[in-house]
């Protein structure tokens, strides 16, 4: 029964494309996190949104913080993602009858 609904699931998300999509913002929020904390200082200094004699003092960060950033961001927004990727799938199921067969 497992492999039948796990069979159904990946067939769905083949056609959806979301085996492409998916990995690919992944990997974007992977790469997005390090980029933008080393040039944060940057950004609030283009934005502006500090009053005139502000002194920014942002320390270059280190690996682990970086890592442990982009892994919060994966708890964060890529939770919010996946509910929201296979959340279609769900309400598909319960509109069609398939939900009341499983």
């Amino acid at each position: 029964m497992f492999n039948v609904l796990l069979r159904k699931e990946l067939l769905e998300t083949f056609r959806s494309y979301r085996w492409l999509w998916l990995p690919v913002f992944f990997i974007g929020l992977a790469i997005m996190q390090p980029v933008s904390s080393f040039y944060m200082e940057d950004i609030l200094e283009q934005f502006g949104g500090l009053p005139e004699n502000t002194l920014i003092a942002i320390p270059t960060p280190t690996a682990v913080q970086v890592y442990g950033e982009t892994l919060g961001q994966f708890t964060q927004v890529g939770t919010f993602i996946l509910v929201l990727a296979f959340m279609g799938s769900i309400s598909s199921e319960r509109r069609s009858g398939e939900a009341i067969l499983i």
